[in-house]
């Protein structure tokens, strides 16, 4: 990502290109098997104020789907994006994808007229719980693995076989 430049970084993720590419993607699971930017590496090869505006088209997308009465002005908009990116900078593109797809489709509870950075942040909440959950799961998952696989014994099988060695020499 540090050898292309921001209207290349644009080009390649602006929202329909990464709609595109995170299309079947529905789940934390599958989000971590991309290897798309975390939006902290996004701030930190363009800076704050970049990483800051790119949020801002989301937030901005998603107004415009909504098509709500009550909608974001741009200080709440500007506000709402520092947030996200304070809180989550370990988001991908495609987690701040499958946020907005979700709440797009109402997963994340109905939008009665309003939109707010409460409502945002509230979604982003929910979401990294899912995402926390999973990545629990799946490190679980992978511990067991790695034990099944272990043939070391262990400190329990240590004991067992210092004491069948002492009792077979003391005899």
């Amino acid at each position: 990502m540090t050898t292309i430049t921001k209207d290349r970084f644009l080009a390649d993720y602006k929202i329909p290109e990464v709609q595109k590419v995170c299309r079947n993607i529905n789940t934390p699971a599958q989000v971590f098997a991309t290897n798309l930017p975390t939006i902290g590496s996004v701030k930190k090869v363009y800076g704050d104020n970049f990483a800051q505006a790119y949020l801002e088209t989301w937030i901005i997308n998603i107004s415009e789907f909504l098509n709500i009465g009550k909608g974001m002005n741009g200080n709440q908009v500007y506000e709402t994006a520092q947030m996200v990116l304070d809180d989550y900078p370990y988001f991908t593109l495609a987690d701040i994808n499958l946020v907005f797809k979700k709440a797009k489709k109402g997963e994340f509870g109905q939008i009665y007229d309003r939109l707010d950075g409460q409502i945002i942040l509230s979604w982003f909440s929910k979401y990294n719980q899912m995402r926390c959950s999973e990545a629990e799961e799946q490190s679980v998952s992978q511990a067991y693995s790695f034990k099944e696989r272990d043939n070391r014994p262990n400190d329990r099988d240590t004991i067992r076989i210092s004491n069948i060695k002492s009792n077979l020499f003391s005899k």
